[in-house]
């Protein structure tokens, strides 16, 4: 049966779309899009009226990874010792690190391609756009081949567009181009940096417009004292 995609809305975090294979969920009887009411015990309700389906962990494992490590390694802390030679602190630990470092490797290549994209935009008539364009590609392609569905409600954009806008101008500094201040909030959303048809012409052209608004003169200034 070829699998079809179907997606479902996350309570404890708002409207963040995740997706979980519908092929697990004909056999209960559950086509419909999909609630998550309880956090701990996964269960879902759905639009059609035939009842509840209980996500299993693996098919957790596939929607939500990051808290598929998590849980899983409170439930090997929770095994009792007794004469268990498994290292459980240590596989829990290491469980947890995977969902983190998940995290932290998808957020490194935002940063990275935002970095590309503000040099871009600060600096278009350089010999270096086009390498910059490459690269942003490669590092924004990276990003959406490793993203896995629930993980983009994790990822920090504030502090990712912060430490890019920190890296462009230390970096440009080094080449003594100034680059004018840009917008405290990052004019690209998380859907617009992961997008598959993403461009890096367009995402520098939007950064430009926004930096270019943002440093615009309010009305009043500048003008002289009478």
């Amino acid at each position: 049966m070829q699998q079809v995609w179907t997606w479902f809305r996350h309570s404890d975090s708002g409207d963040c779309s995740l997706k979980l294979p519908s092929r697990s969920l004909a056999k209960d009887g559950c086509s419909g899009p999909l609630q998550l009411t309880t956090k701990k015990s996964y269960m879902f309700e759905c639009e059609d009226p035939s009842g509840p389906f209980l996500m299993t962990p693996s098919q957790q494992h596939d929607a939500d990874f990051f808290s598929w490590t998590q849980e899983q390694a409170a439930l090997l802390r929770a095994l009792p010792r007794g004469s268990n030679r498994l290292d459980l602190d240590n596989l829990a630990e290491e469980i947890e690190d995977m969902g983190r470092a998940e995290i932290k490797e998808i957020s490194s290549l935002l940063r990275q391609t935002l970095t590309h994209l503000i040099k871009i935009a600060v600096d278009e008539n350089s010999q270096a756009v086009a390498h910059w364009v490459t690269e942003a590609t490669g590092f924004q392609s990276d990003a959406v081949l490793i993203l896995s569905p629930g993980l983009k409600q994790r990822l920090d954009l504030p502090k990712i567009w912060k430490l890019s806008k920190r890296n462009t101008a230390v970096s440009l500094a080094e080449h003594g181009i100034a680059v004018a201040p840009l917008p405290e909030t990052c004019p690209l959303t998380l859907d617009d940096l992961l997008d598959a048809d993403f461009s890096p012409r367009v995402a520098a052209a939007l950064l430009t417009s926004a930096t270019t608004k943002s440093s615009a003169p309010r009305v009043g200034e500048g003008d002289s004292e009478a």
